[in-house]
């Protein structure tokens, strides 16, 4: 007999409520949020050039160490050695579609201009080169995705349901991109399309948005893939990508 979509174990587990929450108070958790928004500010408004890749790992440390002293094990955080091959191969896949998607949508000249950002006409190649290979995939991709969708989702795995869990540690990861956002207003394209103070409301709402979903659909795949690697390489093709398409661009005058 075949299982009703009500019945199916796979979509109770994500209603389903921790079986033992925590008999604690949740002060790692406050903790762990602590330290997110000051490595968010350090890095964004404190950080000289060069240094992003140092403050992410001291900040990702420091959350590691935190779950794992409130109980949060490996396999909990996505870091379980034994789901590395799974996490590879669901990441490899989903870092494939996305790079596929975001190579053909720039094969639309009037699509191209939307990676274009006037910033790219000051970046040297070597420069461009430590983005791709180092500060995006390191700094970026791995770091963010250790500590969301390892640490923040894990951590509140153990109190929440896995539905109200990935809703929490999405939004956490939209208001995470507030400052870039901020950053966003000196591109041109924002500010030529709006002007005064909605300018500003208007780019960091529709970033912290995008990035929202884009943190849902990494839970998603974290979940799956079991580990941390299922959602970074994903991340990192999306980021880098992204920036090597606009790099070309603008270095190019393909827009």
């Amino acid at each position: 007999m075949s299982t009703s979509p009500a019945g199916d174990p796979r979509r109770q587990w994500w209603t389903e409520a921790p079986a033992a929450p925590p008999d604690r108070r949740p002060t790692y958790e406050w903790l762990v949020l602590a330290v997110l928004v000051g490595w968010n500010l350090v890095a964004n408004r404190a950080a000289p050039e060069g240094f992003e890749i140092l403050v992410a790992a001291v900040a990702v440390g420091l959350v590691v160490v935190i779950a794992r002293r409130a109980g949060l094990g490996l396999q909990g955080a996505g870091l379980a050695k034994a789901d590395v091959p799974r996490g590879i191969r669901v990441g490899l896949g989903a870092a494939g579609v996305v790079a596929g998607v975001l190579l053909l949508v720039a094969v639309v000249p009037a699509a191209r201009d939307v990676f274009a950002d006037g910033r790219f006409a000051d970046v040297a190649g070597g420069e461009a080169l430590y983005e791709l290979l180092g500060r995006i995939p390191i700094a970026t991709a791995l770091a963010e995705e250790v500590a969301f969708r390892g640490v923040v989702l894990g951590m509140l795995l153990l109190w929440v349901t896995p539905r109200r869990a990935v809703v929490i540690a999405s939004t956490l990861f939209g208001l995470w991109h507030v400052l870039p956002g901020l950053d966003a207003l000196e591109t041109a394209s924002v500010d030529d399309a709006i002007s005064g103070w909605q300018s500003g409301a208007i780019a960091v709402a529709g970033q912290v948005l995008i990035t929202g979903i884009a943190g849902a659909g990494f839970c998603w795949l974290r979940i799956r893939g079991r580990h941390v690697l299922a959602s970074s390489l994903p991340h990192w093709a999306l980021n880098a990508v992204a920036y090597g398409i606009g790099w070309l661009a603008v270095q190019n005058g393909w827009t």
